[in-house]
């Protein structure tokens, strides 16, 4: 019978940590290894850690200095005793038959790596399932060819098919696998990115669950919800690190193009919230921001050699703005996109 360590990293949750667990301990599939990773929260997280241990003896907790999201993980991998492993946010939720479905599916495929789907609830509650299209079956030339770009985001690539292969908590690892390839996540933004680039590379099997069983909750600390000014070099970061490890494996035709096109939604990313929280507090600040991030070195490289005839022409413009800093053009292209959000 298969066991589960489902690892749940926590920081400053205590309004939705509760809702959380409830979700994994009410798991109809019993065999579960659950490790509470208290990291450092001020708040009543630690305690409500150790009300949960003592109310379920598959409970772990672990409290330690405050270090992010990528070292809390790593730490409960590192007393992690399961057959597979899965990663679930504290303010998100399961649906209870996760891993009764995900068992079924492991003792059939034996696969390194179970995909399931997930679904997008907003403030108000309401849901959105993310896209499913998965495969039925993939060889290992898939994964080479199709499913490690996917790692990088959608971003440009695949306009027939939008699935992506990002965030941790969609997956279920094989530990062993895990160990052996002595996959971690590393301290950056985006760390699902770099880990599930390197899970993809070295996995020989993949299995897809196409339901939403994961619970992904949009709350007031989501990035398109608060400024981060280091956003910009944390992207820059991640670009270098992704295309250092495309150099070494030699996979530059199968990556190059999904890590500029990953890349670039970071820029806009970045823009926008320039855009968004600076500029009419600060237009200057912004504006000068907004400028040096067109101007970068990284910023230009990526819009050049990525096959810009290929994308959307709303994209092709933005982006062409952005290639030639214009920054009041780009400031007017991202008030219309925020203005059709709104309405």
């Amino acid at each position: 019978m298969i066991k589960f360590s489902v690892i749940v990293p926590i920081f400053r949750v205590e309004q939705y940590l509760n809702r959380c667990m409830e979700s994994i301990v009410n798991q109809t599939y019993r065999n579960l290894e659950i490790i509470m990773v208290d990291d450092g929260s001020p708040d009543s997280c630690p305690a409500l850690c150790e009300e949960w241990k003592r109310r379920d003896s598959r409970i772990q907790v672990i409290h330690k200095e405050n270090g992010g999201l990528a070292l809390a993980r790593n730490s409960g991998l590192e007393i992690a005793s399961g057959d597979y492993v899965s990663f679930v946010d504290s303010d998100d939720y399961l649906v209870t038959d996760l891993f009764s479905l995900a068992a079924c599916e492991l003792e059939k495929s034996k696969a390194d790596i179970c995909w399931f789907g997930h679904c997008m609830v907003d403030r108000d509650g309401k849901k959105r399932n993310a896209p499913m299209d998965y495969p039925d079956r993939v060889t290992e030339k898939d994964i080479r060819f199709e499913l490690l770009p996917r790692t990088c985001g959608t971003g440009f690539t695949h306009a027939g098919s939008s699935y992506s292969l990002v965030p941790a908590w969609s997956g279920i690892y094989r530990r062993a696998f895990l160990d052996e390839n002595n996959l971690r996540f590393q301290k950056i933004v985006s760390e699902d990115k770099l880990f599930n680039m390197q899970a993809f590379y070295h996995v020989k099997s993949v299995s897809f669950l196409a339901k939403p069983l994961y619970m992904y909750c949009e709350n007031a600390s989501s990035l398109t919800k608060v400024y981060r000014p280091y956003l910009f070099d944390a992207a820059c970061d991640l670009y270098a690190r992704q295309k250092k490890l495309v150099g070494q494996w030699g996979l530059q035709t199968i990556l190059d193009q999904a890590v500029h096109a990953s890349f670039l939604t970071h820029v806009h990313a970045c823009l926008k919230q320039e855009n968004r929280f600076v500029w009419d507090a600060d237009t200057r600040k912004a504006k000068q921001k907004m400028k040096t991030i067109c101007e970068s070195t990284q910023t230009q490289a990526a819009i050049r050699q990525y096959p810009m005839e290929t994308v959307e022409l709303k994209k092709r413009i933005f982006y062409r703005c952005v290639q030639l800093r214009l920054v009041h053009a780009v400031r007017w292209i991202l008030r219309m996109h925020d203005a059709l959000e709104t309405t």
